[in-house]
């Protein structure tokens, strides 16, 4: 397919953006060049180049470029990012990768690209280009780029939004029949890096799952979704089942949206549908409940994180009665548990390359959570945070169910 590009403006579209709140002693400059779009209808391709110029990135910091379309109706769609490590930040985020299997060419399937800065002061430029399902909504939407600079230990967080194009208008890509290849071989597939995050988290999952089941749920505050009636008691011919599990549903960073194709997710689904397809084709039996707990990991504002796994529970939740039109006797409960602070406690304890192992669990146990979050980013200079951070805090992001069933004896 030939790739003809609509340029907004002028044949050669060039932004230039100065943001605030940082002096060197040379201007540092971010700009964005040779932006275009175009769609067959059904896809639509986004590049420009993102330019630096003596961009400050300190050591500890971490800077993130990330693309979003937002229409004035406010629908949006958020691209994947591009990531600027200090050197020190670049360095934790090595040894993540190695403490969690993977390799150093991994990225997190949220992220476009990940760079090393090894001074303070970034000039570069990163060619971005980025294919996604078109929507109609797309169609005069506004481009933005979001800048966050992350300061050490994530508690300092500093955003700023400038207006790439104001009201995108794609123009159809030309459609050229490619020509045949004549092959004698089979080209090889490279592994993708969906395909590395699913490997990672079936690994992850086969780890959950050798260990003694769920724990009963903790009665806490949280958000609660019902729907259905009651579970009608079991007939004494009846024998009553409990399928227990664990989905490690991977979720973009601050979304809901479960995508089938990213990670394991179709993997983890696969399971709950194995479940529910035995239920519905052994005769006689009965689906009499299902209940979903869905968690987040700490980080930022906890009621935030609360309503983030109530969305999260519904979720999987819509897409279970859509997929298996669950009976209205069902009782269907879809629970959002906010921060699972018990989780990461038994984590902790597990997890050898912990340091000052009892004293970061005496932290844990802090009745205020806003001081024990402080309290735990600030301890031994914010290194035990980081390593969690990186580590472990993406285990705590789960949907926990129970599906409940009888069967003839």
């Amino acid at each position: 397919m030939k790739h003809k590009y609509f340029n907004g403006m002028v044949a050669a579209l060039m932004l230039v953006f100065l943001f605030s709140g940082e002096v060197l002693a040379q201007k540092q400059v971010i700009r964005v060049e040779e932006f275009g779009t175009q769609t067959n209808g059904e896809v639509l391709t986004m590049n420009f180049s993102i330019v630096l110029s003596n961009v400050l990135v300190p050591s500890d910091n971490q800077l993130v470029f990330t693309p979003i379309l937002r229409s004035e109706s406010g629908e949006q769609k958020v691209l994947r990012s591009v990531v600027l490590n200090g050197k020190s930040r670049n360095n934790l985020y090595k040894r993540s990768l190695s403490l969690n299997g993977l390799g150093d060419g991994y990225i997190d399937p949220a992220v476009y690209s990940v760079l090393a800065v090894n001074s303070n002061t970034a000039s570069t430029t990163v060619t971005y280009e980025e294919a996604f399902s078109f929507e109609p909504w797309m169609n005069g939407a506004s481009v933005y780029l979001i800048k966050d600079m992350i300061e050490c230990c994530d508690d300092e967080h500093y955003r700023e939004e400038l207006l790439v194009s104001d009201g995108i208008r794609p123009m159809a890509a030309a459609r050229i029949t490619p020509p045949t290849k004549k092959t004698t071989t089979p080209p090889v597939k490279k592994r993708t890096k969906e395909e590395e995050e699913a490997e990672r988290l079936r690994l992850l999952r086969e780890q959950e799952k050798a260990k003694n089941g769920l724990k009963p749920p903790v009665k806490k505050n949280r958000l609660v979704t019902t729907e259905g009636g009651f579970v009608t008691p079991p007939q004494q011919n009846k024998e009553r089942h409990a399928e227990r599990g664990e989905a490690f549903l991977y979720f973009r960073q601050g979304e809901a949206k479960i995508l089938t194709d990213i990670a394991d997710n179709a993997g983890e689904l696969a399971e709950i549908d194995n479940i529910l397809n035995y239920v519905k084709n052994t005769p006689d039996a009965i689906l009499s409940a299902l209940v979903i707990q869905a968690y987040a990991s700490p980080e930022g504002d906890a009621d935030y994180n609360l309503a983030l796994s109530q969305r999260r529970a519904m979720a999987l939740l819509t897409y279970v009665s859509e997929k298996h039109h669950l009976s209205p006797n069902v009782r269907v409960i879809a629970e959002g548990m906010g921060e699972d602070w018990d989780k990461l406690s038994d984590l902790v304890e597990a997890d050898i390359n912990v340091t000052n192992k009892s004293q970061v669990l005496n932290i844990l146990r802090m009745p205020n959570v806003a001081e024990r979050k402080k309290k735990l980013e600030d301890f031994d200079g914010g290194h035990v945070h980081q390593y969690i951070s990186a580590a472990l805090y993406p285990r705590l992001r789960r949907t926990d169910y129970i599906i409940e069933f009888t069967t003839p004896k």
